[in-house]
């Protein structure tokens, strides 16, 4: 069942963490696509993009032997994310997607690397 919650989860910040890249692209995509940015507008989805982000941040208090330290860690990768989803628009630098929200699923391994040091 953890596993499950897991890939769950995973899955959830995935989706999110794809948005600012739906909501650079929006002026590229061609209309036959129907991309979340074109068929929601990008207000909403901006929206969806959070609401993955608090599922993201609800399945963490479900997985068991669940620490405070990996709760604390993914509530800050959330509020991370939540701010480059927020920040995301169509006339973004081409370096924000490419080095500041790929950079977040590296942030989030060096702080789980670092805690799980502490913990020792």
């Amino acid at each position: 069942m953890a596993t499950v919650l897991v890939i769950l989860q995973r899955v959830l910040l995935i989706l999110a963490l794809m948005i600012p890249f739906e909501i650079r692209d929006l002026k590229y995509d061609a209309l036959t696509l129907n991309t979340l940015p074109q068929v929601l507008g990008i207000k909403k989805t901006k929206l969806l993009g959070l609401a993955l982000l608090m599922g993201f941040v609800v399945l963490e208090l479900f997985l068991p032997e669940n620490e405070n330290g990996a709760i604390l860690i993914s509530c800050f990768l959330a509020l991370i994310t939540a701010f480059s989803i927020l920040k995301a628009s169509t006339r973004q630098s081409k370096y924000y997607a490419s080095f500041f929200v790929e950079g977040i699923p590296v942030l989030w391994w060096l702080l789980l690397l670092t805690f799980s040091q502490l913990a020792l």
